[in-house]
């Protein structure tokens, strides 16, 4: 909505007006919550604002891809993903033969050979298309499987002067391998041997290119004591433990009232050597925790949202990318990921899990360059603020916590002439159909913005102080 000079004035007392009666009703309960902007920071994130996405490789048939008019390309496109992770199974696939190097490559439904799988060189021509950043696996885990480094030196070599040959306008990283650090375990010193013979092969092929070492908590001191001239990023994959198997993880996400659930994603802090790029390949609170619930339903899509706006907070990533962007059902725990998998295996349905992509959306329209401190009088109300470096445009991401609704009052520092508002919310908490959707926002004579949040949603709101 737009408000200009004496007829915005106008405008807002009018809305006050015909709000005033729900105001009031609602603070006869209780007075609304009261947030406080603070000062911006004096530089924008160095670390990304923006989410990317893993995008499973061998889940993903030609025949998917291509269905009802591109549907996944759209919804990357919709959601703003310009980052995606090619893989998976690409760590024990010869991108060239397009065929499974070992026995662990696992296609679910789809084929193992080049008519079942999106293969390398159709992601590298999407990205190029759309000016999307690539994160590609070298297949280095092979190596565990019994294939010769010799061999994977030869498809990485290929597949480095693929990508070179086709001229990328973003920058490109090349993974070597994915989670070596998992069965089947791969022996640190052949993962160090594997990183230190592939850093001059990358490099004398495209020097602007930036080898990825893959490491946890076990494996960071001896790669970057052995190998710190042998890689440009380091890249760690973090879980949120959500309490631990056998908790009820919204309950466990509901009793913290001072989450920080970036640092509870992971076991130990990353050390990250200096000069170093640090890579987030994948996280989530989708898996294993959240045992028939997942990503569908409600309460799953807020926990995921609070995980990623507070991991962007943290200001240290240049890439963060969800993990994945679609997996099956397996053993009686329901499919999950950004795509439903099962729907269109068994059904035939281009259908995305909506409360999924209502957070990626979110974060795509509302997260801005420059964080701002924000303070809640309700640790349930969590809050994140952001603006623009020129300072005229606010941002705020509330999540409600509460199984009720909750009023909630934010003094604003500049007049507001244009306001727009999104929410996210559904049924009840365990709805796997929940929906993020345009709302109106109110700002009070006061120049304070009066929000009603429904029971355990979440809302956005941006405000701008010139037309």
């Amino acid at each position: 909505m737009k408000m200009n000079g004496q007829n915005g004035s106008l405008f807002v007392r009018k809305v006050f007006k015909a709000f005033l009666p729900v105001v009031l009703i609602t603070t006869l309960h209780a007075d609304p919550v009261l947030v406080q902007l603070g000062e911006a920071a004096e530089k924008p994130f160095h670390g990304t604002t923006q989410i990317g996405l893993n995008l499973e490789m061998s889940l993903t048939s030609d025949r998917m891809w291509n269905a009802d008019n591109h549907w996944m390309a759209r919804t990357l496109a919709d959601a703003g993903f310009k980052t995606l992770r090619w893989g998976y199974s690409a760590i024990w696939w010869d991108a060239f033969a397009e065929k499974p190097l070992t026995d662990n490559y696992w296609s679910a439904e789809n084929t193992k050979d080049a008519y079942g799988s999106f293969g390398f060189k159709e992601f590298v021509s999407y990205c190029k298309e759309t000016h999307t950043v690539p994160l590609i696996m070298l297949p280095v885990d092979a190596m565990a499987s019994g294939v010769p480094l010799e061999r994977v030196l030869d498809l990485s070599r290929r597949m480095t002067e693929y990508v070179a040959s086709q001229h990328l306008e973003t920058p490109v990283y090349l993974e070597a391998g994915n989670e070596p650090y998992t069965k089947p375990k791969l022996a640190k010193e052949k993962y160090a041997q594997a990183l230190r013979a592939l850093y001059p092969l990358v490099k004398s092929i495209q020097p602007s290119f930036r080898l990825v070492a893959q490491i946890n908590e076990d494996l960071q001191p001896y790669i970057i004591d052995t190998c710190k001239d042998s890689f440009d990023a380091i890249e760690w994959h973090h879980y949120l433990k959500c309490g631990g198997k056998g908790t009820d993880p919204w309950q466990w996400y509901c009793q913290q009232d001072h989450t920080d659930l970036f640092r509870l994603s992971q076991n130990k802090v990353p050390v990250i050597p200096s000069g170093k790029e640090y890579l987030i390949g994948e996280i989530n609170v989708l898996w294993p925790d959240w045992f028939f619930a997942m990503a569908g339903d409600l309460h799953s899509s807020l926990v995921y949202l609070n995980l990623l706006l507070d991991t962007i907070n943290a200001n240290q990533a240049q890439a963060i990318l969800p993990w994945p962007s679609q997996w099956p059902s397996l053993k009686g725990v329901p499919g999950y990921g950004l795509f439903d998998y099962d729907a269109f295996t068994h059904q035939n349905r281009t259908r995305v899990f909506p409360g999924v992509m209502g957070v990626h959306r979110m974060i795509h329209d509302y997260v801005l360059t420059v964080p701002i401190t924000v303070t809640s009088a309700d640790p349930k109300i969590k809050v994140f603020a952001y603006a623009y470096p020129n300072a005229k445009t606010l941002s705020l991401i509330l999540i409600n916590k509460h199984p009720e609704e909750v009023s909630v009052r934010i003094p604003l520092k500049q007049p507001a002439v244009q306001v727009s508002a999104h929410k996210l919310s559904a049924t009840n908490s365990t709805d796997t159909s929940a929906k993020y959707s345009p709302v109106t926002a109110t700002v009070n004579p006061l120049n304070e913005l009066d929000i009603h949040l429904a029971p355990e949603s979440a809302f956005a709101v941006k405000v701008s102080s010139h037309p």
